[in-house]
């Protein structure tokens, strides 16, 4: 009877050390550390604050609206639960009080059909839209000035986005302005203006640390592209040769680093979550963290940001490559120790490749600039497309008897926008 309890015993022990060894976590992988380490919430950023605050009423300080907003959106995140499903709980600004943001065929899509027409048309009502949103140009140009940006509110599926709307309409705005001066024959002028916009943006795409903050730059610098390729164009070659995107122009590490960490905290917030099987249930915690670690889980996902970071420091020629030739890494867990961690990992990874294919397609819409903005000519067929190795000319685009209003390079993936292609006539 004693060895029959004895081995009952043992066995129970056994039992509870094999529980609580399930429980357990792993450290952090010290690549994804590193990168998450990137990430700085706590600093200055005068600029953030600015954009936060940008669509102010005109009476207000952008810069103090913006770091009131910042301020409470910190401490909601501080206090509120994680993910709730009501939201972050934070003191909006009045949408009644907002800077009215201006409408009609000149704030179209970029690459909609018909309009760059509509841009460059009715000149006459052109200075009375910039009269009307001036106070919308000067924050524009205001925000353009900072040299400081870096978010600072922390990641998380329910944080709050800048309202980069305001930029793209300012950078709109600033178009308008060019084309306008360059209407009034003060083309030297326009050039300049349009010159000093590109290395503005240049510089904030380079310090931008979200992925649609990275895109929206992008778009800006390809808009301003095409503007100046028409202006110099039809002014027989008034402008200079735009230099290659730096390494930290191009670069996504911060971006990425936001994103990993808003997936690592997102776990590490359902780490012994009584709901995480079910809202509104109960479940013991030691129940969730025997199926669930976040650690694991983050660890298994970090094989793609490496992946992804890798593809992000390559050249065209060799990111077209690697979609062809190499297969994304796939995304493991234990399956004895993280079962409901790998069930996580096998619904979807995060794409980032259009992310880097448009940086590359600015890259190529660069080589057209400089090569088709008037100031030389030179045939299609001996530009060389970044992306390939082999020649790939550029090809005349345009609706059905106007192929020749714009240059296009092809590439590896869609190109939605048409960062890919250069504007030769408005």
């Amino acid at each position: 009877m004693k060895t029959v309890l004895g081995i009952l015993a043992g066995i129970g022990i056994l039992a509870l050390l094999a529980v609580l060894w399930l429980q357990t976590d792993d450290e952090l992988n010290p690549q994804a550390k590193a990168l998450l380490e990137r990430v700085a919430i706590e600093g200055e950023s005068r600029a953030y604050r600015y954009l936060m605050g940008i669509f102010a009423d005109e009476g207000e300080d952008p810069g103090k609206v913006g770091a009131r907003l910042v301020a409470d959106i910190r401490n909601a995140q501080e206090r509120d639960a994680p993910l709730s499903i009501e939201g972050l709980d934070y003191l909006h600004y009045p949408e009644h009080r907002k800077l009215a943001l201006p409408e009609g065929p000149r704030f179209c899509r970029w690459a909609d059909p018909g309009c760059v027409e509509q841009v460059f048309a009715a000149p006459a009502t052109l200075q009375q839209t910039l009269e009307t949103h001036a106070v919308l140009l000067q924050r524009y140009q205001q925000f353009l000035t900072f040299d400081d940006y870096a978010t600072l509110t922390i990641p998380a599926a329910d944080e709050p986005f800048p309202p980069f709307r305001y930029l793209q309409t300012g950078g709109r705005l600033l178009l308008l302005k060019a084309i306008s001066l360059s209407q009034q024959g003060k083309r030297e002028q326009a050039m300049g203006l349009l010159s000093g916009h590109i290395n503005d943006v240049r510089r904030q795409l380079e310090q931008q640390d979200m992925l649609v903050g990275k895109v929206l730059f992008v778009s800006l610098l390809s808009e301003t592209l095409d503007v100046a390729s028409v202006l110099s164009r039809e002014a027989g070659c008034i402008t200079s040769e735009v230099a290659a995107l730096s390494a930290s122009e191009r670069s996504l590490d911060k971006a990425l680093a936001r994103d990993l960490w808003g997936f690592h905290a997102t776990f590490q917030n359902l780490d012994g979550d009584g709901s995480f099987f079910h809202v509104g249930a109960e479940t013991p915690e030691w129940w969730v963290r025997l199926l669930f670690k976040p650690v694991m889980t983050t660890n298994g996902l970090w094989p793609w940001y490496q992946y992804t970071l890798a593809q992000s420091s390559m050249s065209a020629s060799e990111f077209a490559d690697s979609l062809s030739q190499e297969s994304p890494p796939s995304l493991e867990t234990s399956l004895l120790r993280n079962y409901a961690g790998r069930a996580l990992l096998s619904v979807s990874a995060p794409d980032y490749q259009e992310f880097i294919a448009v940086l590359h397609d600015l890259e190529a819409k660069r080589v057209l600039f400089n090569a088709f903005n008037g100031c030389q000519t030179v045939s299609p067929e001996v530009v060389q497309n970044p992306y390939y190795h082999e020649p790939n000319p550029a090809f005349r685009a345009g609706p059905e008897g106007e192929e020749n209003i714009a240059l296009c390079f092809s590439g590896p993936l869609a190109d939605d926008r048409k960062i890919r292609c250069l504007r030769l006539e408005s």
